[in-house]
């Protein structure tokens, strides 16, 4: 009986609990407001797909055959003296009238891969559904995908990195 309540209990905290969103110390936070379309302006401002201080890269590899594959794959490169945390979650953003707004996920969207640490001369890598790609990025334009890695050091700064893609005509 006492077992049943302490987890009664834990379950009842755990609901009550909110998360906290921690701004990323590198890249400060634009102020985040939803437009009268519903359109969620992307808190972050212009970003690389490298940071040349931690020696961090990220490239999404897409493979351009015919048919195309189920996946692509999300490939973070630390060359760098730092560790870093990832963790499956990532972001979409399209350029629209000179701002970067949040690509909303499919409903049925499901992300694959593991929270992992990214230490020095190590990898990352995640696979991508394609499908669910396609289905986000369908519009000409100019897209990013963000990932945000978590400093393992005290200290140590948070990183934001994106990888760009065009697509069709547009800049």
């Amino acid at each position: 009986m006492n077992r049943v309540a302490i987890l009664l209990t834990g379950a009842l905290l755990l609901t009550g609990c909110t998360s906290q969103q921690e701004p990323i110390s590198q890249n400060e936070p634009l102020q985040t407001k939803v437009a009268t379309d519903q359109k969620i302006k992307s808190k972050y401002r212009e970003l690389t797909s490298e940071d040349q201080q931690n020696n961090l890269r990220i490239a999404l590899m897409m493979h351009p055959i015919k048919p195309a594959p189920e996946f692509s794959f999300l490939e973070i490169y630390n060359n760098g003296s730092h560790t870093f945390l990832s963790s499956p979650e990532y972001t979409v953003e399209k350029f629209i009238d000179g701002a970067w707004y949040e690509v909303p996920f499919p409903k049925e969207a499901s992300l694959e891969g593991r929270t992992e640490y990214i230490g020095p001369n190590g990898g990352y890598h995640q696979k991508i559904n394609n499908k669910m790609l396609d289905e986000m990025i369908s519009e000409e334009g100019k897209y990013r995908l963000l990932k945000v890695l978590k400093a393992k050091e005290k200290g140590q700064q948070d990183l934001v990195l994106a990888h760009t893609i065009t697509v069709g005509a547009k800049n």
